[in-house]
Formats: structure tokens, sequence, C-alpha cells
């Protein structure tokens, strides 16, 4: 014989096991966006350093900033 839960829908949505993965999720959306940011800018400055050019530091910069955002939107849309 299974529980019955006589918790209305509205309470079983705020347990504090739904909170710690909210917050989970908060967290990851909010540590993705630098990080990748982060990595696109050290490829181009790895790459600039080896060529001797000096545009790639910032094409990596952007394209991390560009896959940053778009793995955040993607997070975002998947939480709800």
């Amino acid at each position: 014989m299974q529980p019955t839960d006589d918790k209305p829908k509205e309470d079983r949505k705020t347990t504090p096991t739904s909170m710690l993965i909210k917050g989970d999720r908060a967290m990851s959306i909010a540590f993705i966006l630098p990080v990748s940011i982060f990595v696109g800018y050290g490829i181009g400055w790895f790459v600039d350093s080896r060529l001797g050019t000096k545009y790639w530091s910032l094409v990596g910069l952007l394209i991390g900033i560009v896959a940053g955002f778009v793995d955040m939107i993607r997070q975002i849309r998947a939480t709800k």
C-alpha cells in the first residue's frame, strides 16, 4: 500500500529537496557564462601566442560569450 499525499500540489513544489535542485540549477547557470568566456579567451590567447597574432583572443572571447549565452538559454528553457 502506497502512502497518500494529502498536501496540495502547491506545497509539494516547495519541499527542501526541490529547493536544492532549483538552487543547483541556478548556480550552474551562473557558473557557465563566466567559465565559457574565460575558456574562449584562453584558447584565443593560446592561439595568439603560438601564431604571433593579436586578434584570436578577441575571436575566442566573442565565441565564449556566444556559447555561454546559448547554453544559459538552453538551461533556462529546460527548467520550465
